[in-house]
């Protein structure tokens, strides 16, 4: 069986955006490296302390050398004032 720390961080971030959408791993349709390179990914993150933040399927990732994986929707929150240039 594969335990957590096991995992490269491209398998935790598809896993990670599959459980925040509600869907199995395999029903995930774009393909992570056409968001990010996924060799620098694990690479980056294999050989020492760092995070890296990206967009992937309308939400944003944030990913750590921990194995630490964040997925938040992509848009601002509701409560936080958009920028001017935005209005």
């Amino acid at each position: 069986m594969e335990t957590e720390s096991s995992r490269t961080p491209t398998e935790a971030v598809i896993e990670s955006v599959a459980r925040y959408k509600g869907v199995a791993t395999g029903s995930i349709e774009e393909p992570l490296y056409e968001s990010v390179d996924t060799e620098a990914l694990d690479s980056l993150l294999a050989v020492g302390d760092g995070r890296i933040r990206f967009e992937y399927l309308d939400t944003l990732v944030t990913v750590d050398s921990t194995g630490y994986v964040s997925v938040h929707g992509s848009d601002p929150p509701v409560n936080e004032p958009r920028a001017a240039e935005d209005r």
